[in-house]
C-alpha cells in the first residue's frame, strides 16, 4: 500500500509541497551532532544543548551519556537500527525517538543521519535532530482517528482495497480475503484479475459499466452490488463502494480506493420479502371474496380482481369512486352506520345482506367484514375489508325456508383455514381460522417448518401408502384430499378436508404451497351415524340382516374353517306381546340380545335377522365349541325371566368344516335343528 500512496504524492504539485514542508521546518527546533561509535563520543555541533538543557561539556564528557538519554522503551529498537545499518553499510538512516531533557522529561525528536566509515569499518554518524513534540501530538491524534476508522470498519465488517488503475496493481486487506473464505497468501499473486475471476460473470459486465462511468467522471462515487464465489463454492453478495482519489497529469484515473461489505443476509431478507409478496398476491388474486380499501371520505383506493369477476366493472372503473356509488340506495344508510361503528370501536366487524350494483344494472347480495386502515404512525386513514357474495344463498332462501336457514348457518359458521409456505416448507402466512384449528399462534409458527406444527395423516391412494404433510409440501399440481386426520397442539385428532396448490412466480418457478382446509369432524360423525343405522338393528343395536348377509359372504373363506353357525328363535314372543303389550315384547328382545352379547366370543358376529330370530357366526369353531355354546346359552336362559315369565330360546347350530360345503346349506341345517328344538319344547308342554 505504501508504494501506491507514493504514486499519489508523486503526482502533487511540487511547488505546493515545498511550501508546505518549509512551513513545518520553520516551526521546529533544530540541532546538529556527530557520534563516533568507536569512541562512543557525542560531539554537539549546534542546538543540542538548547533543545536538551545540557551544557556542551556535559554532552561530551560521558562516553555512554548519549545512549543513556534514550527512552527505555526506545533503546532496543535504536540499537537494532544501528546494528542493521552497520551490518549493511548503510549510507543514511532516520529515526523518531524520545530523549531525556535535563529537567527530567522526554522530548520527541526526528533524526536524519548520514553515515561514514573509517578504514576499519567503524561508522561515524552526522545528524540533524528536530524537536517534534507538537508534531508527535498531531501524529498521536491521527493514530486515534485511524484507530477509530479501523474500529468503524471492523464494526461494519467492511473490507478495504486500493487499485492502481493504470498498472492493474491492487491491494486488498485480510478482511477482503476472509469474506470469500481465503487468506491473502492463498490468493497471491494479487491484481485486478483476482477480483474479476471471483466475480460472478453475469454481474461483472454491469459492474464494469458502472466503473467506467466513474472513470469518465459522469459520477463521482462508485457503488455496485454483485456476487462473488466463495472458496467453498457458494455465492456471497457484495456491496462495493469506492472513489478515484488521484488522476494522472493528462487526466487519466490513477488511484481508486474503496470497501467491500458482505450483504448476503440483507439479500436473503429481500428475497424472503419478494416471496411473501408473491404468496400474498396469489392469495388475493385467487380469493373468492372481494378485497377492498377506501379512504376517510369513502373513496375507493383498492379493489381485488374478484370485483370484476362478480360485478362486471373493471378495477379502474371502481377505484377513485365513492363506495356509495355501487351500493343499493336502501342499504347506504345502514352501511354507513356500520363503517362508523368500525371507526368508533376500532375493531373488526361484520355486516350482513347489503346489495351491490353490477355493470348489467342488477344487484347482488353481499356480506362484508371490515377494520381500520392505519399508516405507519398508527393514524386512521381509511377502511379495509372483504366482501363475500351471498346472492346464491339468498336465492335458495326464497325457495326453501329450511334449506335457507341451514345454508345460512353453515356458511356463516364455517370459514376456511389458510396457510402458505415458502419453497423450504416454512410458514409464510397463516390465518386466524388455521391458528384456531392447529392451536398455535402466528408468532409461534411464522418462518418455521410447517411439518413441526401440522401433523397430518391421510391415505395416499396413488402410492398405496400413508401420506404426510412432507409429501403434500412437494405437490406440483392442485390436489384435493377428501379426508385426512390432523393432530392439533393438544394431540386432539381433527378430521379435515383440504385443497393444496403450488405457488408459482412469473417464471413458473415454484415458490411454495398454499393450503386451504376445514374441519369436517361433525360431517364425518353424522356419516358414521348413518352408516351405523344402515348396518345395525334399531331396537337391539345388534347387526341387522343386511350386515349379516355380507358377513356370511366375508367369512365364507378357507381361513375361517371350521365356521360355526347358530340360529336362535325367541319362544312365546307373540304371547308376551298379547299379554303385556309390545313394549314388554321389545324388552324381551333387548334382554335376549344382551345375554347373547355377553356369552359369545370376541371373534364371533351376532345379528338380529328380523322379528324374534338371531344368527351367530363363529369363525374357527369346532362342533365341540358350538355344542358347548348352545348348552351354555340354554343354562343361562333357564335362569332368566321377564314379568315373572321364563325366557325361552330355541337354538340350532351347524358347522361348515369343508370348503366344498355351501354356507347357505350349513345355515339351513342350523335352522332345521332350531325348529326341531322348538317343536320338541312344544311337545313337552
Amino acid at each position: 500500500m505504501g508504494q501506491l500512496m507514493k504514486a499519489y504524492f508523486s503526482n502533487q504539485d511540487e511547488q505546493n509541497n515545498a511550501l508546505y514542508y518549509q512551513s513545518i521546518i520553520n516551526g521546529l527546533d533544530l540541532a546538529m551532532w556527530k557520534w563516533d561509535v568507536l569512541k562512543q563520543q557525542l560531539t554537539p555541533l549546534f542546538g543540542l544543548d538548547k533543545l536538551l538543557g545540557y551544557t556542551h561539556n556535559e554532552l561530551m564528557d560521558q562516553p555512554d551519556f548519549w545512549m543513556n538519554q534514550w527512552h527505555p522503551d526506545d533503546r532496543e529498537a535504536i540499537r537494532n537500527l544501528f546494528r542493521t545499518c552497520h551490518a549493511e553499510k548503510c549510507q543514511e538512516f532516520e529515526v523518531i525517538n524520545r530523549i531525556l531533557h535535563k529537567n527530567g522529561y522526554y522530548v520527541w525528536f526526528y533524526t536524519k543521519a548520514s553515515v561514514s566509515y573509517n578504514e576499519n569499518g567503524y561508522p561515524t554518524y552526522t545528524a540533524i535532530s528536530i524537536n517534534i513534540d507538537h508534531l508527535q501530538q498531531r501524529i498521536d491524534d491521527l493514530h486515534v482517528e485511524k484507530e477509530t476508522y479501523q474500529n468503524f470498519l471492523y464494526a461494519t465488517k467492511a473490507a478495504t482495497w486500493i487499485w492502481n488503475i493504470q498498472t492493474g496493481e491492487t491491494e486488498f486487506d485480510q478482511r477482503w480475503a476472509e469474506l470469500l473464505g481465503y487468506t491473502l497468501e492463498e490468493l497471491k499473486p494479487i491484481d485486478i484479475n483476482t477480483w474479476t475471476k471471483l466475480t460472478h460473470p453475469d454481474d461483472l459486465k454491469k459492474v464494469m459499466i458502472t466503473l467506467q462511468e466513474v472513470m469518465d467522471k459522469k459520477v463521482e462515487y462508485y457503488n455496485a452490488t454483485f456476487r462473488m464465489t466463495h472458496k467453498h463454492g457458494h455465492e456471497v453478495w457484495i456491496n462495493d463502494r469506492g472513489k478515484i482519489i488521484s488522476w494522472t497529469k493528462d487526466g487519466k484515473p490513477l488511484l481508486m480506493v474503496g470497501t467491500h461489505i458482505d450483504i448476503s443476509e440483507q439479500k436473503k431478507l429481500e428475497d424472503d420479502l419478494k416471496r411473501s409478496e408473491t404468496h400474498f398476491k396469489q392469495l388475493v388474486e385467487n380469493s373468492y371474496d372481494i378485497l377492498y380499501a377506501f379512504d376517510i371520505q369513502g373513496v375507493i383506493t383498492y379493489l381485488s380482481p374478484a370485483w370484476e369477476r362478480w360485478l362486471g366493472f373493471t378495477v379502474e372503473e371502481g377505484i377513485g369512486h365513492s363506495y356509495r356509488d355501487f351500493v343499493h340506495p336502501d342499504d347506504i344508510e345502514r352501511l354507513e352506520t356500520f363503517f362508523q361503528e368500525v371507526v368508533k370501536k376500532d375493531t373488526k366487524m361484520t355486516v350482513e345482506e347489503y346489495r351491490l350494483l353490477t355493470k348489467q344494472g342488477d344487484y347482488r347480495c353481499y356480506n362484508t367484514s371490515a377494520t381500520l386502515l392505519k399508516n405507519e404512525k398508527d393514524e386512521f386513514i381509511g377502511i379495509i375489508g372483504t366482501a363475500r357474495d351471498i346472492t346464491r344463498r339468498k336465492q335458495l332462501q326464497t325457495t326453501l325456508a329450511y334449506e335457507r336457514d341451514l345454508f345460512r348457518t353453515t356458511l356463516m359458521s364455517v370459514a376456511d383455514a389458510v396457510i402458505s409456505t415458502d419453497p423450504n416448507g416454512q410458514v409464510v402466512l397463516i390465518n386466524s381460522v388455521a391458528e384456531k384449528i392447529l392451536g398455535y399462534t402466528e408468532s409461534e409458527v411464522i418462518n418455521q417448518p410447517l411439518n413441526q406444527y401440522m401433523r397430518l395423516y391421510y391415505e395416499n391412494h396413488e402410492e398405496g401408502q400413508a401420506g404426510s404433510i412432507e409429501q403434500l409440501l412437494k405437490v406440483s399440481k392442485q390436489t384435493f384430499i377428501q379426508q385426512a386426520t390432523l393432530l392439533n397442539r393438544k394431540e386432539k385428532p381433527i378430521t379435515i378436508e383440504m385443497s393444496l396448490a403450488p405457488i408459482k412466480d412469473a417464471k413458473k418457478s415454484e415458490q411454495g404451497v398454499v393450503i386451504i382446509f376445514r374441519d369436517i369432524s361433525d360431517k364425518i360423525r353424522k356419516q358414521k351415524e348413518i352408516e351405523f343405522l344402515s348396518f345395525h338393528d334399531y331396537l337391539t343395536g345388534l347387526y341387522n340382516r343386511r350386515y349379516m348377509d355380507q358377513a356370511i359372504t366375508d367369512l365364507d373363506k378357507d381361513r375361517y374353517l371350521p365356521l360355526g353357525t347358530m340360529i336362535l328363535d325367541v319362544n312365546d314372543l307373540k304371547e308376551m306381546n298379547d299379554q303385556y303389550g309390545h313394549q314388554t315384547g321389545d324388552d324381551m328382545l333387548k334382554k335376549v340380545s344382551r345375554i347373547l352379547e355377553s356369552s359369545i366370543s370376541s371373534k364371533d358376529i351376532l345379528g338380529r335377522m328380523g322379528g324374534d330370530e338371531f344368527l351367530i357366526l363363529s369363525p374357527n369353531s369346532s362342533d365341540e365349541v358350538m355344542y358347548e355354546l348352545k348348552h351354555q346359552l340354554m343354562r343361562t336362559f333357564e335362569q332368566e325371566n321377564l314379568k315373572g315369565q321364563p325366557i325361552s330360546v330355541a337354538i340350532g347350530y351347524s358347522v361348515k368344516s369343508d370348503a366344498e360345503q355351501s354356507i347357505h346349506e350349513v345355515i339351513r341345517r342350523a335352522d332345521d335343528f332350531m325348529y326341531a328344538h322348538k317343536e320338541a319344547r312344544i311337545k313337552q308342554k
